[in-house]
């Protein structure tokens, strides 16, 4: 038998006998049938995978598929697309996700329309009233122009009672004034007419014009502003006749930049605002407590806050009780960037 030919043997003997006999095989066939055994498991396991993964993918499609289109349109009704549904054909779990889906949609959509159409009209009510009250206001102050020129010549009886209706009317202009800029404010039609300005200067202009000399003064570095001239002043006419009106005197009011925007602080030395009162000292008709209430509607800071904001900018305050407070106006320092006075 030639030694390059494997094969399997097998002897046999008879007992007593010193005979043998051998059985040769060739072993090429078993390890062709093993080649072909190996190559049939590995085409069947990757037919199996392949198999599996088009299967896997199916069901991955058909999981996430509704979860990404649930996703885009939260997406979208948080980006103010309202009218955002989802397909609810399938009669699986997923059918009945996006019927609730739906149905909260609709919920929030009339939920949100409502309260539109209810701000609308609180702020056409109050548009009107503002209006409508003018005509009336207008006869009431010329009326009240003309007491004041006699309130000298008055028995002493009446006098009193005349300043009280004189003062309580121009209470009520300041009132329908700042109900008028409100509703405005809020309907968005107010203008914006920029250009360049000297803070500084309106501030000493401001300060001369209501005699608070005395009572205010100013530092700080010069400062030029690409703004609204009229809002800022009006702006700061609040802030700095609020310290007055708290403080008595000893207000400040320093103009500087802190990089991208001009900064105007109004010191006062009054009673300070207390901790739990800050957060709303900018929100309509508040008022702090009786040392801050004073004669004023309590409409003040939130129309100077309002028009801060329309000129990009905001307003923002810190209080140390019975150390006074500073409300801090800051702008943008507009296209040029420039903060030096020329």
């Amino acid at each position: 038998m030639s030694p390059d030919c494997p094969t399997w043997s097998w002897r046999a003997g008879c007992r007593g006998s010193a005979a043998q006999l051998y059985l040769f095989f060739p072993e090429q066939s078993i390890e062709r049938n093993l080649a072909q055994l190996r190559n049939t498991l590995a085409a069947a396991w990757l037919g199996v995978l392949l198999l599996a993964a088009l299967v896997g993918r199916a069901l991955a499609r058909r999981t996430l598929e509704p979860v990404a289109r649930a996703s885009e349109a939260a997406r979208l009704m948080a980006g103010g697309r309202l009218d955002t549904r989802l397909p609810a054909s399938a009669a699986d779990e997923f059918g009945a996700w996006a019927a609730a889906f739906n149905e909260m949609a609709d919920a929030l959509e009339a939920k949100i329309a409502a309260l539109s159409a209810a701000q609308a009209r609180e702020l056409r009510f109050t548009a009107n009233v503002a209006h409508e009250l003018r005509t009336p206001l207008a006869a009431l102050v010329a009326e009240a122009s003309l007491l004041s020129g006699q309130v000298s010549h008055l028995p002493d009886l009446a006098r009193r009672p005349v300043e009280l209706l004189i003062a309580d009317v121009s209470r009520l202009r300041t009132l329908v004034d700042e109900l008028m800029e409100i509703s405005r404010l809020d309907a968005g039609s107010e203008p914006v007419q920029q250009r360049l300005v000297s803070v500084r200067s309106i501030v000493a202009a401001l300060i001369s014009a209501r005699g608070w000399e005395d009572q205010v003064a100013v530092d700080g570095e010069p400062l030029t502003l690409t703004t609204d001239p009229r809002r800022v002043e009006r702006i700061l006419a609040n802030l700095v006749g609020n310290a007055v009106e708290h403080s008595g005197r000893d207000v400040a009011v320093r103009t500087g930049t802190d990089g991208a925007h001009g900064c105007v602080d109004v010191a006062d030395a009054g009673p300070g605002i207390a901790p739990e009162h800050l957060p709303h000292v900018f929100e309509r008709f508040y008022k702090a407590d009786s040392a801050r209430a004073g004669a004023g509607s309590g409409l003040g800071l939130a129309i100077a806050r309002e028009n801060a904001r329309l000129l990009g900018g905001n307003i923002s305050v810190s209080s140390d009780v019975e150390r006074g407070s500073v409300f801090r106006l800051s702008l943008p320092l507009g296209p040029a960037g420039d903060v030096s006075e020329r």
